[in-house]
């Protein structure tokens, strides 16, 4: 792989690419017990589409991740958050992301779009951290500050912290 991004070039080639869903990740930490302790889990992607765009600002990439795959390595939490009192996995499987713009911000690619868990689409911006280019892939790392309470995900709010620093780690092909 080559290079990191640079604002003045392409985020990458422009052209269609699809998720590597096998390779490419969703990771969270959050706090729990009153801003405690740290909770790391993840998620794992079931789609995922990136366009770019000869101009980087037109490009689009859209993602899914399936509720019932949340997983922070404790069966009775990870149960009680697939369950109706937060994610409600069985009603809405999928987490889902369309961009609306790609643009430019302080030296860094800022993603914006509509996050929808539990059918609510809400406005989230992803900041790309990192990119590299090889000869059959690619790969792009982004990072968004994920509210739960405008997902309408307000249950226990003593117990589970109101935010999640989300990292996507997405490896891509062309398609």
């Amino acid at each position: 792989m080559r290079g990191h991004m640079h604002l003045t070039s392409q985020i990458l080639p422009a052209g269609a690419y699809r998720f590597d869903l096998h390779r490419s990740s969703v990771s969270f930490t959050t706090r729990h017990m009153f801003g405690m302790g740290e909770v790391v889990g993840t998620l794992s992607l079931e789609g995922g589409d990136l366009f770019v765009a000869d101009s980087p600002e037109q490009s689009r990439v859209t993602a899914q991740a399936a509720a019932a795959t949340f997983d922070t390595g404790s069966r009775q939490r990870d149960k009680q958050v697939k369950s109706r009192k937060f994610l409600d996995a069985a009603a809405y499987p999928t987490l889902g992301f369309v961009s609306d713009s790609i643009t430019a911000e302080n030296q860094q690619w800022i993603v914006r779009g509509l996050l929808t868990v539990r059918g609510e689409p809400v406005p989230v911006a992803f900041a790309i951290t990192h990119v590299q280019v090889g000869e059959a892939d690619a790969r792009i790392k982004a990072e968004a500050r994920i509210d739960r309470y405008a997902h309408g995900v307000t249950k226990m709010k003593g117990m589970a912290a109101r935010h999640l620093d989300v990292v996507v780690d997405a490896w891509l092909q062309r398609s």
